[in-house]
């Protein structure tokens, strides 16, 4: 759903002329998406049919900024959001790819349960701080990009997945797994709570994969942006942050 005002909001035209009738957002939303346009014009008239519509529409999903897109997925539960115009249709296609689930991200979930049964990871940033605490463990948390990131997935298979790793990370660290590939399977209050986790330490998605080397307090030490060649490559990148590893 977009929110918009066609005939007064100048970011709403930028959205829709630059990005919203681009090529690459028309063949996307053709394969992938049911668009509905809300319109809030100052100037043009509407029906009052459709006037009403809208106004009962802004008001059950807190419409509060324009331009706003909201994603519902196919039971009308609201995936995401976001207010503002995205720079470019590749952006915007990003994200909303980010957003929606997809037949393989329901397999790869299943199989990513199955591959780190072994690990006692937090999908819940303050049970992970409370945990590091009792623990008196560093916090790594791991945000990860959608399914068909290859440096997500090399993290995955690379490192997450590896018997050093889980060594490694049963001795001296608490996990949180903030974003993932299985996330459009979670319930939605916890997807809602990983990006704000996302947002307290100004994250985007964009930029993803970045893993977060925390304090038990939560406090960021030092960040990794990118692909993981190796469980020693990734060894070497703790001890330069300080961390004294036990084997």
């Amino acid at each position: 759903m977009l929110f918009t005002g066609s005939d007064w909001c100048p970011p709403c035209q930028s959205l829709e002329t630059n990005v919203l009738a681009s090529p690459h957002f028309v063949q996307f939303a053709e394969q992938n998406l049911v668009l509905l346009k809300l319109d809030y014009p100052r100037y043009k008239k509407q029906s009052s049919k459709l006037t009403r519509q809208n106004e009962r529409l802004a008001k059950q999903y807190k419409q509060k900024g324009y331009p706003t897109i909201v994603v519902l997925n196919s039971q009308g539960e609201e995936m995401d959001r976001l207010t503002g115009a995205y720079a470019s249709a590749e952006e915007l296609v990003y994200w909303l790819t980010w957003v929606m689930p997809s037949e393989r991200r329901l397999k790869d979930y299943e199989q990513w349960k199955e591959k780190n049964a072994s690990l006692h990871w937090h999908f819940d940033f303050d049970e992970a701080k409370q945990s590091a605490r009792l623990q008196k463990h560093p916090i790594l948390a791991f945000f990860l990009g959608p399914d068909w990131s290859q440096a997500s997935r090399q993290i995955e298979t690379i490192l997450l997945e590896s018997d050093e790793f889980k060594k490694l990370a049963a001795k001296n660290f608490c996990l949180l797994l903030s974003e993932s590939l299985s996330d459009a399977y979670r319930p939605l209050q916890q997807l809602r709570q990983y990006r704000e986790t996302a947002r307290q330490f100004d994250l985007n998605p964009s930029s993803y994969p970045i893993i977060l080397l925390l304090d038990m307090n939560g406090k960021a030490l030092a960040s990794k942006q990118g692909s993981v060649e190796s469980v020693q490559e990734f060894k070497q990148w703790l001890k330069n942050n300080g961390m004294a590893i036990k084997e």
